[in-house]
């Protein structure tokens, strides 16, 4: 049996990128789906009838009794003394950074239990929980690895849950103290396979999976002459740095008065009013402003595939490789963005920014190079790097090849009672 914890997928609209790799699991490999919220409301996506649902977890999450349960675990447990210790002597102890390592450790305490709970319902064994990011999931199952409980565990990193500096309070909790019973962590790009060194974890044990996307048999064609359709795609929170957007737009619409400017941003979060009021400034001067929201994912293809979208825009201070500009790519749609991250081993050099550029430069950058973005060899290339390096099928092929081999070893590893060894 192998667990995949999820933030939220299959609810709400968010980790749209689990889609493309969950049609690739077949039914022996047993393969449940553990939610830890319903963020969205209680309907699911359609997923493969290869794998299943267990919607315990989002039960419990939703719960005072259970969450009050977890935090007098983890107020209790050596676990946490141990990390804020561990914080003091490097003096990084605050009231921030240890509120976020007990509400990991709680976090980790409810999904360990759940873990528990579910095998032992089942009969079964939990033989690899999959995290499919860098935080209170994958630790869980170290923690039950901890306890014979669990086979094995591993996850997947993107950006956030990945770089410490972006962190809230630029801490990343309990991670250094669970690194050795964590199988492998796989990062979205190289860059991250380096920073993850930092948490303690050895060369076996970090490696590269990239996410990847389905490319599609038509290129999107671009927009008209005297136009020019720039999509961004992102959650609005403060490091997706969505002011630099609008300010992008608003010096390219100086510059090139004469383009009919449309700007679509897909997505929404904390920062929906502030966005929002800069669209109505940028409206004001005539710029043709859409702010759709979170869409599904069919939906987000449907407006790469056209009509004539021309770039697609980051403007983010911290990422992985976002899976935007991934879709994007693939769509033959040439990808503007900054070198932060994993994005510059995406992304080609004549379409790569500075990673402190303003957005003033980035506005500068798009009047400039308006043909190209529109131009055959630009959007051929795009495409061509997304079918090199981020193709669904195989990247997520290659990445299941190794799960199922690190759950064959904690199978070889089960006791006749019922525990793991090692």
């Amino acid at each position: 049996m192998i667990v995949v914890v999820t933030s939220q997928f299959p609810f709400g609209a968010g980790e749209s990128f689990i889609e493309a790799e969950l049609p690739l699991w077949t039914a022996a490999d047993d393969v449940v789906l553990l939610p830890e919220q319903r963020a969205g409301g209680p309907s699911a996506r359609p997923f493969p009838p290869t794998v299943r649902l267990d919607e315990t977890l989002a039960d419990r999450w939703a719960s005072r009794r259970w969450l009050a349960w977890a935090a007098l675990l983890a107020l209790i447990s050596p676990v946490l003394w141990r990390e804020l210790a561990a914080l003091a002597r490097a003096r990084r102890l605050n009231p921030t950074r240890a509120t976020v390592a007990f509400r990991t450790l709680a976090q980790a305490q409810l999904i360990e239990r759940t873990l528990h709970d579910l095998a032992r319902r089942e009969g079964r064994h939990v033989d690899v929980v999959y995290g499919y990011w860098l935080s209170a999931g994958v630790l869980a199952g170290a923690l039950g690895v901890r306890r014979g409980r669990v086979g094995a565990a591993l996850c997947r990193a993107h950006g956030t849950d990945l770089w410490e500096t972006s962190r809230l309070a630029q801490y990343t909790p309990l991670v250094r103290q669970f690194a050795p019973q964590i199988t492998s962590v796989h990062a979205v790009s190289a860059s991250g396979a380096e920073h993850l060194a930092r948490y303690g974890f050895t060369d076996d044990q970090r490696g590269v999976a990239r996410l990847g996307v389905t490319i599609p048999d038509e290129q999107t064609p671009p927009s008209g002459p005297g136009e020019l359709h720039v999509l961004t795609l992102s959650s609005m929170t403060p490091f997706k740095r969505l002011d630099k957007a609008a300010a992008a737009l608003a010096r390219l619409h100086e510059l090139r008065p004469d383009l009919r400017l449309t700007w679509t941003h897909i997505g929404t979060g904390p920062l929906h009013d502030e966005v929002a009021h800069l669209a109505e400034g940028l409206r004001a001067e005539g710029v043709v402003v859409e702010l759709p929201g979170a869409l599904p994912h069919d939906e987000v293809l449907a407006r790469l595939r056209g009509p004539g979208v021309d770039v697609v825009l980051n403007t983010s201070d911290s990422e992985g490789i976002p899976v935007s500009l991934m879709e994007g790519m693939a769509h033959g749609i040439p990808a503007v963005a900054p070198d932060v991250g994993g994005i510059a081993e995406l992304v080609p050099s004549a379409t790569l920014l500075p990673a402190h550029v303003s957005g003033e430069e980035v506005g500068e950058y798009l009047a400039a190079h308006v043909d190209d973005l529109k131009a055959p060899r630009w959007r051929a290339e795009a495409r061509e790097r997304a079918a090199t390096l981020v193709d669904a099928q195989r990247n997520h092929g290659e990445f299941i090849a190794h799960v199922r081999v690190v759950a064959s070893a904690a199978r070889a590893r089960r006791r006749p009672g019922g525990t793991f060894s090692g």
